[in-house]
Formats: C-alpha cells, structure tokens, sequence
C-alpha cells in the first residue's frame, strides 16, 4: 500500500534508445536502464502510484527489487516522496 508520489513540477520528457532511458530534472541529467522507462513513465503521467501499481508495470523487464532499488534512487534525490496513509485509508 506504500503510495509514492512524482515531485518534478511539470511532465518530464523521457528520451529512450541502445539501452538507455534519459531526461532532465531539478538542473540535472538522469540516466537509467531503458526497462526502468515503464515505471518513470507512470510516475510522470499519474502523480501517484503505489508501490504494487509499478511493479506490475515493471514485471515484463523489472524484478520487484529492481523496482525498489529504482525507485530508492528517485527518493535519495528528491523525485519521489513517500505520501503518509491515516489509519483511516486516507492522507495525513
């Protein structure tokens, strides 16, 4: 149910190909592996998806600790965050 949420303030234009996803945020340069492309693709076009949402996207290419180790890079730099959940079922 962990719920992450883009942070970039505008749509971000993913440049894929030999191999290689690539684009610009926050004044810098991002490079990944072209299979991590699905999840920054949903990322950037939902806002919010939750951690099971994207590694569904991901399955064909990614394993789940993949995913995780992507998605722990995004968060150490700012392009993810973590949205909170009340016991209730909504945001705190």
């Amino acid at each position: 149910d962990t719920r992450l949420r883009w942070t970039p303030p505008r749509p971000v234009r993913f440049k894929a190909e030999n191999g290689v996803v690539e684009f610009s945020c926050n004044k810098m340069r991002w490079r990944f592996a072209e299979g991590a492309h699905a999840v920054l693709q949903s990322l950037d076009a939902r806002r919010v998806c939750t951690l099971a949402e994207l590694c569904a996207t991901a399955a064909p290419h990614l394993t789940e600790l993949t995913v995780r180790a992507l998605l722990c890079e995004l968060l150490l730099h700012g392009l993810v965050a973590v949205e909170e959940i009340t016991d209730e079922g909504g945001k705190e």
